[in-house]
């Protein structure tokens, strides 16, 4: 059956087609962009000269992690943190058993605990990345922060107006303790754009938006 194509003007493009192309250039051949043949490509590839003067740079002291929470995201940076050479998880924490369990796959050495109180004790730990859920970042973060952690929290930050400004001014008198948000589409430059229009008033007064994101979370 031949798909129907929402852009008349364009070339007919669907899956098949992309899986064809198999290169961003014969992407975008088929989008209708400039065509690339054989005798654009250069003849050599210029291997870059390597600088007598550079001097790669050394790890950072290392830095001794515990992750409370370990559902799908907290598992996930678990999983990231042992990839790291200077970033060794000493401590976990969750609530449900079979999480702390399979942990130990990832952080064999970690000491395991079932209330996130008792990791904080802990004198060894000294960045804690909170991936509990939405509504108990408020709590757990405020009382890491009291403990003297560095704190680094999932996104969102909090389940509402008043937990985040709770979190906010608990950071901002920490002292010289780091706390991160994970928010990516904050911290990445590409998204600066957007936040600077914004703020730009070229837009006029806004009194309303929508937005929507459609991120596929499974092959399902």
């Amino acid at each position: 059956m031949k798909q129907h194509n929402p852009f008349p003007d364009q070339p007919d493009f669907n899956r098949r087609n992309f899986l064809k192309g198999g290169s961003f250039a014969a992407l975008m051949a088929m989008m209708g962009g400039v065509e690339i043949s054989a005798q654009d490509a250069p003849k050599t590839l210029a291997v870059p000269k390597k600088d007598p003067n550079f001097k790669e740079k050394p790890p950072s002291p290392p830095v001794n992690f515990g992750v409370i929470g370990l559902g799908a995201w907290g598992r996930e940076i678990l999983t990231t943190l042992s990839r790291l050479p200077n970033a060794p998880v000493v401590a976990v924490s969750d609530t449900y058993a079979t999480s702390l369990r399979r942990s130990s796959e990832v952080a064999p050495k970690a000491e395991k605990h079932e209330d996130y109180r008792k990791l904080l004790e802990q004198k060894d730990v000294q960045a804690v990345v909170v991936a509990t859920p939405s509504h108990r970042h408020r709590e757990v973060v405020l009382a890491a922060l009291q403990a003297g952690k560095h704190v680094y929290c999932e996104a969102p930050l909090a389940a509402s107006i008043d937990d985040a400004r709770a979190i906010a001014q608990a950071a901002k008198g920490a002292g010289r303790q780091i706390f991160q948000v994970g928010q990516q589409y904050r911290a990445n430059p590409q998204h600066h754009h957007v936040l600077n229009f914004v703020r730009s008033g070229a837009a006029g007064t806004l009194t309303f938006a929508r937005s929507q994101w459609h991120k596929k979370q499974s092959w399902r």
